[in-house]
């Protein structure tokens, strides 16, 4: 059965455990329950998402705009029963300025960026660095492969840094990319009405079931997700069907364990296999 709860953005913690920030508070869901953590008051504008540490303890990551390299950045761990800086954890990119990118998690690799500086790209086995970009970018971990998503084309993350994945595709406002299992790349686009698929070398375009898409997820190339504004869709490797009792906006689909959940403004709901 599908179950709601007020928030907008949603990362998923070791099972079960998940987490939603609105903006104003972060919920933290176990087992089952909810309950609301105390959070630090953020400016209004600030550009700021909820992940998971590798404790397994949520992480506000972010910043708040200003002047190119006068952002305030936002990094704040929940520990001890409250969010609080933690430096240590960001190495050279600990200075009070600058806006902060990337993304973080159980699965290798965790990266944290500074745009003109530098990305930390933090594995088990070590930090390394590659460059930057000149602004913040949409960063995204999909099966243990890291891509950024930019206006003119999708890069993917190698050893000493981020490689233009061929052929180049303009994209307006990409939101969210899911590698499948056998390669295939698939990106949504929250400006435009379609979806975009690396596949056999070449990009082609499928038609979005829902408006304004979101985020995309799939458990395999026959089990494809995808949220927007008003609602979610499946694809089932042929085409996609309307998720029924599902209402937009929504914003994130992932899973948390054998749950699949769909997070958004509309609330969160969740989904056993």
């Amino acid at each position: 059965m599908l179950s709601a709860a007020v928030g907008s953005a949603t990362a998923p913690g070791l099972t079960p455990r998940a987490a939603t920030w609105s903006g104003h508070h972060v919920t933290l869901f176990e087992a089952g329950n909810a309950r609301e953590l105390p959070a630090p008051a953020l400016p209004a504008g600030a550009r700021v998402e909820v992940f998971f540490g590798r404790d397994n303890q949520p992480r506000l990551m972010g910043f708040v705009p200003g002047d190119a390299g006068k952002e305030v950045p936002v990094y704040r761990r929940f520990r001890h029963g409250a969010f609080a800086p933690e430096p240590s954890e960001l190495g050279p990119l600990a200075a009070a300025r600058g806006a902060l990118y990337g993304v973080l998690g159980f699965a290798d690799p965790e990266v944290v960026c500074r745009p003109h500086e530098l990305c930390l790209v933090k594995r088990t086995t070590g930090w390394s660095r590659v460059p930057a970009h000149p602004e913040p970018v949409r960063v995204v971990l999909s099966n243990g492969r890291v891509f950024a998503l930019r206006a003119d084309h999708v890069e993917r993350l190698e050893a000493n840094d981020w490689a233009a994945l061929e052929p180049p595709r303009r994209f307006e406002h990409p939101r969210d990319a899911w590698l499948a299992p056998n390669g295939e790349l698939w990106v949504v686009d929250a400006a435009a009405t379609g979806i975009s698929r690396l596949k056999d070398g070449r990009w082609e375009g499928i038609d979005a079931p829902v408006r304004e898409p979101h985020a995309v997820f799939g458990r395999s190339e026959r089990q494809v997700f995808v949220v927007g504004k008003d609602g979610a869709a499946e694809f089932d490797g042929a085409r996609f069907r309307c998720v029924q009792g599902v209402d937009g906006p929504l914003s994130l689909a992932f899973a948390v364990g054998d749950e699949l959940w769909l997070a958004g403004d509309s609330g969160v709901y969740r989904h056993g296999r």
